[in-house]
Order: structure tokens, then C-alpha cells, then sequence
């Protein structure tokens, strides 16, 4: 976890000298490749990956938000699991979706798969 902390912390520095565009505004929630938030979460990393503010028009806020620089960090602590989805300024300055990544709320508990954490996450999203 300390080496993954750091990894984070070095790739938002990095980020942080990237030279500064207009932000475009992308509110868009659809999905091309599968549906809902495991469809979006699919494309981390892509050419096509979606906008911090598509993730949160799906997922709602998160209960843990970092920004820095160009990066930033949302967690969504749910009942099953923790996502944790890692965002880089792309050459528009948009925030897209670099990583996503599932992890156990318990110890001792199977990890989750990102399919079942975002479901998770998106039915929390419906409920509330």
C-alpha cells in the first residue's frame, strides 16, 4: 500500500508540470462499450476514458477527494469494497480516468472484482 502511495504521489507530480489548456466541459454519461459505471470504468487508461465529471455524474460524490495539481483521487467507500479511481489531465486539461481500482473494506475479505465495486457503487449512487 506504502509503495502504491508513493507511485500516486509521484505520477501527480509529474502531472503537475503539464502545461495548462482551456478546460472542455464533458458531461456526457454514456457509455460505448458495456453499460453503467463497469462499462465506464472499462475504458481507464483509454484514449476514450471518461471525464472526472462523468464518473461523478454516475457514482455521485466520493467520500474522499483529493486534487493536486493535474490529478486527482476519488474513493468511494461502499459496504462490499473500496474503489479507488486515479484521474491524469489529458492535453485539453481534462481529468480522465487513468486506473480504477477495487480493494477490500475487511481483512480477511475476497477481493473484489471492479465489475461487482462498481455496481456496488453505482446502485449506492440509485438508492440515495
Amino acid at each position: 500500500m506504502r509503495i502504491w502511495i508513493a507511485a500516486l504521489t509521484l505520477s501527480l507530480s509529474a502531472c503537475a508540470t503539464a502545461p495548462a489548456a482551456p478546460p472542455v466541459a464533458q458531461t456526457s454519461v454514456t457509455t460505448s462499450r458495456g453499460g453503467g459505471a463497469a462499462g465506464l470504468l472499462a475504458r481507464a487508461g483509454q484514449i476514450d476514458a471518461p471525464s472526472l465529471e462523468q464518473v461523478e455524474a454516475l457514482l455521485g460524490p466520493a467520500d474522499i477527494a483529493r486534487r493536486d495539481g493535474a490529478g486527482a483521487m476519488l474513493t468511494y467507500r461502499l459496504d462490499g469494497c473500496a474503489l479507488a479511481l486515479i484521474f491524469a489531465a489529458d492535453t485539453r486539461n481534462v481529468m480522465r480516468l487513468r486506473e480504477a481500482q477495487p480493494g477490500v473494506r475487511r481483512l480477511g475479505d475476497p477481493q473484489p472484482s471492479i465489475d461487482a465495486c462498481a455496481a456496488e457503487a453505482e446502485q449506492r449512487r440509485r438508492v440515495s
